[in-house]
């Protein structure tokens, strides 16, 4: 009768844990307000179901798949993967549990000097992590870890203390952190301290990483062979402990000021992607400008106010798939009215969401951004010079001296003579080439890529292509002149590399790669029709359908399929060459296993279409990015 009881009041006892650890909130919402920068896998379980429903998911991340790294570990780790074992057998684990450690949300963040004691110049940084692994496996992990610091052997072994602090259960850990001394014996400079609790499946932790005594505390103690170091503190100490405790109550109670003031941030939501998340992340800047007001130093508040970085607020970044698109959004905050650097960056020409007539339907990706290289360095060396004063002022007019010299133009007049419309292509690298025998020879440099100018004043280019002629005869005969189809300007041919700086028709082109200064000039001289241009392909159409693209400072196009395709390519022939004097860095068994997953016909096949784009609102800047990837057959 009394077993019975006793069983029934167990089991009472247990649902009621499960019951309180399933009504938590998520541990993001409860992080306290001091926090700088946060990162959270919100639901590893979710996000792995949905990448499943995806090619390259499946093909990547399958069972068998991860089966098949693990099997790559061991084999390449060899003494090191007994080891891992070894631990793995103490927490009663299999390498095949590690993705559960995941499977719920997970996180990271960083709190920098929070309100409290410190001796001046002192940095305080506490890293807070959780987890959820599930009952089982979550106390798995929490004694196996214990058990290994209690077994430890060692000089200075990292002592426990057990007690209760906001109505939970906690582990107290000081680990002995130690330095070698002037006859090369370790002393402790201080502790770390780490606080550790379980709730049903969900471990939730913090821990110190501030550095203790100064280093020049340090220094002098070695100088003086007095060693005289303040005792280590073996408790956790008032902030540690309150940081802490605010955490753990916010898991019962209201949301944490730190997500309360991501959740108010004006524009977020719209900024924000849709489907299923698979990463947020978070700055708060606020900490970091109070660090470097801790300093004392008018010059560093004279700087920020210059560069407009104390009107900027809270940066926020998630990524999700939605169906079969994987999405990423992200708002740096940054409400009008805005100064400094920050207003000359968000302020510049807005550019339509189109690729020019010249780049061909080949390509694999084309970016434009919209920036006044002029107005940016005018703005720099005002804020150069309001923090350096007259030396500096003097240092660039120097410049502007020689700049003019070369140009007839001002350095600002200079950079702003390309334009504020900036092109970048990138064609399909060149398969008639053998890679795994470039790597061997050390030729690592296969993209095939250009920037275009649309130049606003033709003869301060002409006479820059005219002033390299002084600097060519130091190349070796590297740099060569060269007049193509109507451009002019200068070559590099050489085994390795192969480029170009021409000008013509109203237009600046770099060219970098096999054969990419051809196509380029071919291009601009008579650009591609229908769908032979990039403006009149398929690509472009399902673009347009996979974001709401408007003007703004940056948009990009991918043929996300080629460019995915290449780089397995690359991967592939790296793996393969003998980059150590003819000795492979893996085994053939893990080259051959490699090989297999990195098929580039798979990989290709795996991704469709990709576009991003960058916008300034009201309330800051908004970017967002679009990736369309294949169904997996089912």
């Amino acid at each position: 009768m009394l077993r019975s009881i006793l069983a029934t009041l167990t089991a009472l006892f247990l649902v009621s844990l499960t019951a309180k650890a399933e009504s938590l909130k998520p541990s993001w919402h409860c992080l306290p307000a001091e926090t700088t920068v946060a990162l959270r896998l919100p639901d590893g379980a979710a996000f792995y179901r949905a990448m499943q429903a995806t090619a390259i998911g499946r093909h990547l991340f399958s069972e068998d798949r991860v089966a098949e790294y693990l099997n790559i570990l061991q084999d390449e780790a060899g003494d090191d993967w007994r080891e891992v074992r070894e631990m793995l057998d103490r927490l009663g684990m299999e390498p095949e549990d590690f993705p559960r450690v995941l499977q719920g949300e997970s996180g990271v963040a960083l709190v920098i000097n929070p309100p409290g004691d410190r001796e001046p110049g002192d940095t305080d940084l506490f890293v807070f992590f959780w987890a959820e692994p599930g009952p089982d496996l979550g106390g798995q992990l929490l004694d196996g870890w214990l058990q290994t610091i209690e077994e430890r052997d060692t000089e200075h072994p990292t002592t426990r203390v057990d007690f209760s602090l906001a109505g939970h259960d906690i582990i107290h850990l000081a680990s002995p952190q130690t330095l070698p001394g002037p006859g090369g014996d370790p002393f402790v400079t201080h502790n770390a301290h780490t606080l550790l609790t379980r709730i049903g499946g969900r471990l939730l932790g913090v821990m110190t990483l501030h550095s203790g005594p100064d280093f020049a505390t340090v220094f002098r103690s070695f100088e003086d062979d007095t060693m005289e170091l303040p005792a280590p503190d073996p408790e956790p100490g008032e902030t540690l402990l309150g940081l802490f405790a605010r955490f753990l109550q916010a898991h019962d109670g209201e949301d944490g000021e730190f997500h309360r003031s991501l959740m108010t941030t004006p524009g977020l939501q719209e900024a924000l992607p849709g489907g299923v998340p698979g990463l947020d992340f978070a700055i708060n800047p606020e900490p970091l400008f109070r660090l470097a007001e801790e300093n004392d130093d008018p010059e560093v508040r004279r700087v920020l106010e210059a560069l407009g970085l104390l009107d900027v607020g809270n940066l926020v970044f998630r990524g999700a798939l939605d169906g079969t698109i994987m999405r990423w959004g992200a708002l740096v905050s940054a409400p009008e009215p805005r100064r400094g650097m920050v207003d000359t960056l968000l302020s510049q020409p807005e550019l339509a969401p189109r690729p020019p007539a010249w780049v061909p339907a080949t390509a694999t990706d084309y970016t434009q951004v919209s920036l006044d290289l002029g107005d940016l360095y005018s703005r720099v060396v005002d804020i150069v010079i309001g923090v350096a004063g007259d030396e500096a002022e003097q240092g660039f007019r120097m410049m502007e001296m020689q700049v003019e010299g070369m140009t007839g133009e001002d350095v600002a007049t200079t950079l702003s003579s390309i334009g504020h419309h900036h092109s970048f292509v990138m064609f399909p690298m060149d398969e008639s080439v053998d890679l795994a025998e470039r790597f061997a020879s050390g030729d690592f440099f296969t993209d095939r890529m250009a920037f275009v100018w649309a130049v606003r004043n033709d003869d301060v280019w002409q006479r820059i292509m005219q002033s390299i002629a002084m600097f060519a005869p130091m190349t070796g005969g590297a740099l060569q002149r060269s007049e193509e189809q109507g451009f002019a300007g200068w070559r590099v041919e050489e085994d390795s590399f192969q480029g170009g700086l021409f000008l013509g028709g109203g237009f600046l082109t770099l060219g970098l790669g096999r054969g990419t200064v051809e196509e380029v000039l071919s291009n601009l001289r008579r650009p591609p029709e229908g769908e032979h241009s990039l403006a009149g392909s398929d690509l472009y159409r399902d673009a347009q359908a996979l974001l709401d693209a408007r003007p703004g400072l940056h948009w990009e196009i991918q043929d996300l399929g080629r460019q995915m395709r290449d780089i397995a390519l690359t991967l592939r022939a790296a793996i393969e060459a003998d980059l150590d004097e003819g000795e492979p860095w893996l085994s053939g068994r893990s080259i051959e296993r490699l090989s297999g997953i990195l098929d580039p016909d798979v990989i290709g096949n795996a991704f469709r279409v990709g576009t991003s784009q960058t916008f300034a609102t009201r309330d800051g800047m908004v970017m967002e990015s679009a990736q369309e990837l294949t169904p997996a057959d089912d």
